[in-house]
């Protein structure tokens, strides 16, 4: 029964609770149980295993018949064995380890001395135990430092498993993945693209960059000089005050103090790049493999990336990147990749080697930039360009059509 209870404790102690209660009697007891509770549940369960095989060696002695006879003596061994297994598990698991389990921190304060006699006492066995496993692990070239990623899905099993029993709310589940996938996770995953990064030229004066400031509601800007590869600062809004109206304002923001920008490459680790963040840094310039600009990433972009979207007063509604209309049209913003407009769609739009976007699909096909009102049929597929700017389109309409098979193979575009 001591055993059982034991196990219990050593199994369901929490750490925090034990170091509380130790706290205010003995705080070495709880480091001696930090240091050995793996080896002292170890030595007793061999313990248990002992006695067990002791118990089933002395009921066999003692069931030997004395003198010879024709009475079965296997069969009162078997009978006596039984009896005494079914009391001990019952003892078990109706006692012992449900004491050992609801009250684990006190159990394993105040019968520490004994468990650690028996950890003392059983030495041999655990050697034999550590030896073992060590043989074990090489002849299987199992690593130590590869426990790690065992030891973050144990995490998440058991995260998973306190949100089932409804101790952990499903917020702080999804928190927590994301705190320990983010090492899986690129920078260029989580950056805005070049093509959606807001930069100001140089040339700007001050208040048109004032009005720029506004209008995107961003309070850091990159600002570039000959071309947007060319970054030679970030323009924070509030540096733009001591400017806005004194007879000594610069012309342009080539005339004024920018905030030395930060490169990082685009296959750096997020968990590495917050690590940075941490510093005071909360903007970067993504780099691609030739030096060029790629993207843009904020501490805004990594805070999403473990706790979900975050909306503020200049985020605009957002618009499904698929939305259907009815059962023969729907809408799709220009850079949905080809391989999902397929699969939800049912569309066998061809992959192509120099696109993968409907947007790029469309460019390819057409020859050109498409322009808003533009259209293309593919069989009985037409798309109509609804927005574009001068680099790229941004929201395409999808609709089936059916045509005369002569006529499928001649594409048409209207300006």
């Amino acid at each position: 029964m001591f055993g059982a209870a034991a196990l219990g404790a050593l199994t369901e102690f929490s750490r925090n609770k034990l170091e509380r209660y130790c706290s205010t009697r003995n705080r070495d007891v709880l480091r001696r149980i930090l240091a050995h509770d793996d080896d002292v549940s170890l030595a007793v369960r061999g313990g248990m295993r002992i006695l067990l095989f002791g118990l089933v060696i002395a009921t066999f002695f003692a069931c030997l018949p004395e003198s010879e006879t024709t009475v079965r003596w296997w069969q009162h061994w078997i009978v006596y064995l039984g009896t005494i297994w079914i009391a001990l598990v019952a003892l078990e698991n109706w006692l012992a380890r449900p004491l050992g389990e609801n009250f684990a921190e006190p159990f394993l304060y105040w019968t520490w001395p004994v468990l650690s006699l028996v950890r003392l006492t059983l030495l041999p066995v655990l050697w034999i135990s550590w030896f073992s496993n060590a043989v074990f692990s090489i002849a299987s070239g199992r690593d130590e430092d590869v426990n790690a990623n065992s030891i973050h899905e144990e995490i998440k099993t058991v995260v998973n498993e306190g949100e089932r029993e409804g101790q952990i709310a499903g917020d702080a589940v999804d928190m927590i993945a994301g705190m320990m996938d983010l090492h899986e996770v690129e920078v260029s995953q989580i950056m805005t693209p070049r093509t959606d990064i807001i930069m100001l030229p140089d040339s700007l004066t001050i208040e048109e960059a004032r009005i720029e400031v506004i209008e995107s509601g961003h309070s850091r800007t990159p600002v570039y000089h000959d071309n947007r590869d060319e970054v030679i600062g970030i323009l924070y809004a509030k540096d733009l005050l001591p400017h806005l109206g004194t007879s000594d304002t610069p012309k342009t923001l080539a005339n004024i103090t920018l905030r030395q920008p930060v490169y990082v490459q685009e296959d750096k680790p997020v968990d590495v790049l917050l690590r940075e963040f941490r510093n005071g840094i909360h903007i970067a310039i993504v780099l691609d493999s030739y030096g060029g600009v790629a993207g843009l990433v904020t501490i805004e972009d990594v805070i999403e990336e473990i706790i979900g979207e975050i909306k503020d007063e200049y985020d605009e509604e957002e618009v499904p990147s698929v939305r259907n209309i009815d059962g023969n049209s729907c809408e799709i913003d220009g850079w949905v990749g080809i391989d999902t407009i397929n699969e939800r769609l049912g569309l066998n739009i061809p992959d192509g080697d120099d696109y993968d976007t409907i947007g790029g699909y469309l460019t390819m096909k057409l020859g050109h930039i498409p322009r808003v009102g533009d259209e293309f049929i593919d069989g009985t597929m037409k798309l109509l360009v609804l927005e574009a700017t001068d680099r790229a389109v941004e929201r395409i309409r999808i609709e089936r059509v059916e045509l005369p098979r002569e006529s499928l193979a001649e594409p048409s575009t209207e300006v």
